[in-house]
């Protein structure tokens, strides 16, 4: 049969077009499957995973600051934490913008897909955690800083 040609079928009279491959069988369809795999090649983490594994504590700090944006959570106090936190964690270790770049991305990532895999019911809950956890973290850091008289303005603020 030609790449062109029609089946007839028992019903109506009608015609369908012809199957490209007959095979069907499971061993065919096992051995397609590994050939994908093989040429598929290993799993390889990408450069928001490596971001993270390289800067945890950053990574950490950007998926928080996302968690509060998410949750409601970004005030005055708690945003002039994260930009002191941010800061210092940045000054202690400093890395290339590519980099900071990627674990800013990264934070972000994994805030967005924690926000879905929470849903709207869940929420409430991860904000409840998290998010407070995030908001007192970053206050408590912001009053920290104030007490010693060295309080950032907000014209200083990113």
């Amino acid at each position: 049969m030609s790449a062109g040609e029609h089946v007839r079928t028992r019903r109506r009279g009608g015609t369908r077009p012809a199957p490209l491959c007959r095979r069907s069988s499971p061993t065919f369809l096992v051995q397609a499957a590994f050939v994908l795999l093989a040429l598929a090649g290993p799993a390889v983490a990408d450069q928001y995973d490596e971001a993270r594994s390289a800067h945890p504590q950053l990574f950490k700090v950007y998926y928080q600051e996302g968690v509060l944006e998410y949750c409601g959570l970004l005030t005055r106090e708690s945003a002039l934490g994260f930009v002191l936190e941010r800061d210092a964690l940045l000054s202690a270790t400093p890395i290339s913008e590519a980099a900071h770049h990627d674990v800013r991305v990264a934070g972000s990532i994994a805030a967005d897909l924690q926000y879905d895999n929470h849903g709207l019911g869940g929420q409430k809950l991860w904000c409840g955690t998290e998010g407070m956890e995030a908001y007192k973290r970053f206050v408590a850091r912001y009053r920290a800083q104030s007490d010693n008289g060295s309080a950032i303005k907000l014209d200083q603020a990113p």
